[in-house]
């Protein structure tokens, strides 16, 4: 059995898209985070260098900052459009599992 615990930042980077009069028009963002993970594994040998287990994994990411490119059009009529994007909340948390099977080389 073994566990692992990591922290660090996470440097995001965000595509958008929006759609206006039959065009899709698209922008770039970035962003920062913070990940928390943290993983418990267990591990049973069934041969001299075969070993199979079970990882689990909870993780959570603080967003701190986004920050998104406008983007701007005109319409049929010459009329200037901007379309702005903003994430209030970009926090998520996860968990998971997985099946691992580990071979060492004698």
């Amino acid at each position: 059995m073994s566990t692992t615990f990591a922290l660090g930042p996470s440097f995001l980077w965000y595509r958008t898209r929006t759609y206006n009069d039959f065009a899709n028009f698209t922008s770039t963002g970035t962003g920062l985070a913070i990940d928390a993970t943290w993983n418990l594994q267990m591990m049973y040998s069934i041969s001299r260098g075969i070993a199979v287990g079970i990882r689990g994994t909870a993780s959570y990411q603080l967003g701190i900052r986004s920050d998104f490119d406008d983007i701007k059009g005109h319409d049929g009529l010459g009329l200037e459009w901007m379309a702005s994007f903003n994430i209030s909340d970009q926090s998520a948390a996860y968990l998971g599992a997985q099946l691992v099977v580990s071979y060492t080389l004698p």
